[in-house]
């Protein structure tokens, strides 16, 4: 069952729960005043009454936990889904990063102009992990999420290496692209 429904029939019982809390309240108002009219069996009401008190205190306390506890699980499992999909994202424009294109000497323009549109897209994503660091702030007492935050920092941060290298390589593979192209047509067209 995941962790929503649980969160619904956590709900329900605190909805039914706080019903036979006013019951509860009833029966403990009744007991006070058979109390203050000197009931023969006071003594016992008064137990009775306490215990009663008592039991439904506890009862509220592990509800109260419950519900802080289901509300800790969903943030945890929607900080997971986020961050395998960031992981996804990451990965995905790793492969980008890491591709060789620059070998390949035709159209080092439009692949150099392409990199730089990737460079944007990537600054421009950086929210995204941003707002996992954060969303994982409370979580960091899970061992999961510690482990997950460092996996997408070192996954950002290998990316940014790797496109920087790609754009050096690229930039440096024009540069001889061009300066060989120039240094060839100069020499063909020389006068003799």
């Amino acid at each position: 069952m995941d962790v929503e429904a649980l969160q619904r029939k956590q709900v329900q019982f605190e909805e039914a729960l706080e019903a036979q809390v006013a019951q509860v309240a009833q029966v403990e108002d009744l007991a006070l005043k058979m109390k203050q009219q000197n009931h023969y069996d006071c003594d016992s009401i008064g137990v009775k009454s306490r215990g009663l008190a008592t039991r439904r205190s506890r009862l509220q306390q592990q509800s109260k936990s419950r519900h802080k506890a289901l509300d800790g699980s969903l943030k945890l499992q929607q900080f997971l889904s986020s961050s395998y999909q960031v992981c996804v994202w990451l990965s995905e424009r790793s492969a980008v990063a890491l591709d060789e294109s620059w070998r390949e000497a035709t159209n080092l323009q439009a692949k150099l102009m392409k990199h730089q549109s990737f460079e944007v897209e990537l600054l421009a994503n950086r929210y995204r992990l941003d707002a996992l660091t954060q969303e994982a702030e409370p979580l960091l007492s899970e061992v999961k999420v510690g482990l997950r935050v460092t996996e997408l920092t070192d996954s950002w941060e290998a990316l940014i290496h790797n496109c920087k290298e790609k754009k050096t390589r690229l930039q440096q593979a024009y540069q001889v692209n061009t300066h060989t192209h120039t240094h060839t047509h100069t020499h063909t067209h020389t006068p003799t």
